[in-house]
């Protein structure tokens, strides 16, 4: 049996896999390169670093902005408790309503046995 294991040639999926790895790799690892250099270009320009005679491509964020951006954060929050919150008393009155009908129907359904013995 390890003969025949040990003399399988060589698949063509193992080989596409281990292509898409590749592909997959350089593309993380571009990826990765482009994080970094713009996280050096931002801790630069935040440590006031870099030359002020030189124009910046990135955007200075101030404390103003942060506190928009935290007051949004918080209101889209408080939007999806109030959204949530509608959603779950819609479903427990819509299973309300499908326990009573059922319960409505099992009693039509015995009466109907007693009545004529025959089931549904």
């Amino acid at each position: 049996m390890n003969s025949f294991i040990n003399n399988q040639p060589f698949k063509k999926s193992k080989y596409r896999d281990f292509k898409r790895y590749l592909n997959v790799k350089k593309t993380v690892d571009s990826l990765m390169t482009k994080v970094k250099k713009f996280h050096s270009k931002g801790v630069e320009i935040a440590t006031k670093k870099a030359a002020d005679s030189k124009p910046s491509n990135y955007i200075k964020v101030t404390n103003d902005d942060r506190k928009k951006s935290i007051l949004c954060v918080v209101g889209i929050l408080i939007g999806y408790g109030i959204l949530y919150t509608f959603y779950s008393k819609w479903k427990r009155e819509n299973e309300m309503k499908r326990v009573q009908q059922s319960i409505e129907q099992y009693e039509r359904d015995k009466l109907e046995y007693i009545e004529t013995g025959h089931t549904r």
